[in-house]
């Protein structure tokens, strides 16, 4: 899932990535598909949206699935209220941190009160930030974020064994299992798994948990002119790791996991598919992509320990050997292409003319 970030009144453009939408501590949801816009959609209507106690929320998201490719996310204004004339029609989804969900037809929802009552069960969408916050600041709490939360959240379903918290044993289990699973050696050997089971374990007690509250947004009045579009992606286990806007306006992505580039219209949500893996046993994890002057897209291959040049009017590409697995790439004022060796002893770059 693509997700565009939209400052309606500024006209600023921003992106992000995720496999799974979390929109303020939200999880992804399915809507059923939205009809064709009709005159009522274009037509000036309002929904509010309140507490159970009578009181306007700000900030609250109302979404609604476009079409089979896009989903658009707006936020209630300081009183509560949005205009629903730019959405189609089509159910709503109507959330807030920390409050259970509705889902609201859009024939129903204008001109109506939409209430939501506290969610109980807040802690599991909960967003890793609000977990982190549990920690104590310091050079322990960087390293851990720097080897843990770097690959993954850390979250309800991670931190908690049942309707408890892990102990220190359980930790330690989870850290020695995540070892076990670490191919490219991202834990390095002196993190110490004892010690760090130690200070999870107490950092992130049962009491401390108790001290947690629903994220609420900060400044929730001013989340009125953003709109969030996002864009269903080929697959969803693809693991994209960047992106770039081309020269063309498309958005092009690198898919992990399948070897291939994918390029986005964010006019319509249409993906092309460009396939840069050649080796029928090697996966090539594309990770890292730039445009040079001249048009043609620059990526990285890490498995296949090499970078390739991408003609996007062909699809044709050439391959150039790096001998590392580089993670990141950059373009100087002279055409020369740079990378890094990830997993190298010793830091180290290497130059492609």
């Amino acid at each position: 899932m693509l997700i565009f970030f939209k400052l309606a009144r500024r006209g600023i453009l921003l992106s992000a990535i995720a496999i799974a939408a979390v929109l303020s501590g939200c999880e992804e949801t399915e809507l059923t598909a939205a009809a064709p816009e009709s005159k009522t959609a274009q037509s000036e209507l309002t929904l509010t949206v309140v507490d159970n106690k009578g009181q306007p929320i700000a900030g609250a998201m109302v979404t609604m699935q476009s079409d089979a490719l896009r989903r658009v996310t707006r936020f209630t204004d300081g009183a509560g209220k949005l205009e629903l004339s730019p959405l189609p029609n089509g159910e709503l989804l109507v959330r807030y941190p920390g409050m259970g969900e509705r889902r609201v037809p859009g024939s129903d929802a204008a001109g109506n009160v939409i209430a939501l009552s506290a969610d109980p069960q807040f802690l599991r969408k909960l967003p890793s930030s609000q977990w982190l916050e549990l920690l104590p600041d310091g050079p322990w709490k960087k390293e851990f974020i720097v080897n843990c939360g770097t690959c993954h959240e850390i979250g309800y379903d991670r931190i908690m064994m049942g309707d408890r918290p892990r102990n220190e044993g359980e930790w330690l289990a989870a850290i020695k299992m995540m070892r076990a699973m670490d191919a490219y050696e991202v834990i390095p050997p002196d993190f110490d798994d004892e010690a760090y089971a130690g200070w999870l374990a107490d950092n992130l007690s049962q009491s401390r948990i108790a001290s947690l509250n629903s994220a609420a947004h900060q400044a929730a009045g001013r989340l009125a002119g953003v709109e969030i579009t996002e864009y269903t992606l080929p697959e969803q286990d693809s693991l994209p790791h960047d992106l770039v806007v081309g020269p063309d306006g498309l958005i092009w992505i690198t898919a992990f996991f399948y070897d291939q580039i994918w390029a986005l219209n964010p006019d319509t949500g249409d993906t092309q598919i460009y396939p840069v893996d050649d080796s029928a046993d090697v996966n090539a994890q594309p990770r890292a992509l730039k445009f040079d002057n001249e048009g043609q897209l620059w990526i990285v291959n890490g498995g296949t320990q090499s970078v390739l040049r991408l003609d996007p009017e062909s699809g044709d590409y050439l391959q150039v050997p790096v001998d590392m697995y580089a993670h990141s790439l950059d373009i100087d004022p002279e055409g020369n292409i740079w990378v890094n060796d990830y997993f190298a002893a010793q830091e180290r770059v290497a130059r492609v003319d």
